[in-house]
This record gives structure tokens, C-alpha cells and sequence, in this order.
């Protein structure tokens, strides 16, 4: 069995997610990923990606096979509902799967 390097496996999840929101017409900030002594670099703890459109503005927590404890991203999106609050969960071979908080 191969061992799975789980950080390039979350860049490259990362990676699609940006090119599906930049073909859906929005401008995308994606955070550098974490380093050894800096892991938590996320927008506001909760979010890999921005993403801006004309009235819309979105933040994405992108993951791969593992669906998160959607608490923080609610509590966020309670107190910010203007902004929009999704995760998306990428499944080996099948896509992405879009979780909207709030």
C-alpha cells in the first residue's frame, strides 16, 4: 500500500478548489500553508480560501475525506451573516462535496 503524503494531498485539494471558484467568476486569496512552527494560518482560524464576486463575499475551508466539526464555521457565520461560510470536503475519485454553514 502506498503512503499518502496528506500535505500535498490537501495542496492539491486546495489547488482545484481555487480553479472551480476562479471559473465561477470570483477573485481568490488562498493562505500559504502551514509551516512547522506556524500550523495555524488559516483566515480567522476557519478558512483556507477567500473568495470575492460582486456582492458576495465567501470564505472555503477545503478538506480531504474528513468532514470537521462545523461548530466554529456556525459561531462564524452567526456573527458575520453577510459573509458566505462553506466547506468543501474533497472524496478520492468523486469530487467535492459543499457543506454551507449557517
Amino acid at each position: 500500500m502506498a503512503m499518502v503524503n496528506t500535505r500535498r494531498k490537501g495542496n492539491r485539494a486546495e489547488l482545484e478548489a481555487v480553479k472551480e471558484l476562479e471559473k465561477k467568476g470570483y477573485l481568490v486569496y488562498r493562505v500559504k500553508g502551514s509551516v512547522k512552527f506556524n500550523k495555524n494560518v488559516d483566515i480567522f482560524g476557519i478558512a483556507d480560501i477567500l473568495a470575492i464576486k460582486k456582492n458576495e463575499t465567501k470564505l472555503v475551508q477545503v478538506k480531504s475525506n474528513i468532514r470537521p466539526d462545523l461548530r466554529p464555521f456556525e459561531l462564524f457565520k452567526q456573527k458575520f451573516p453577510q459573509i458566505t461560510v462553506e466547506i468543501w470536503i474533497r472524496k478520492d475519485r468523486e469530487g467535492f462535496k459543499i457543506l454551507s454553514c449557517g
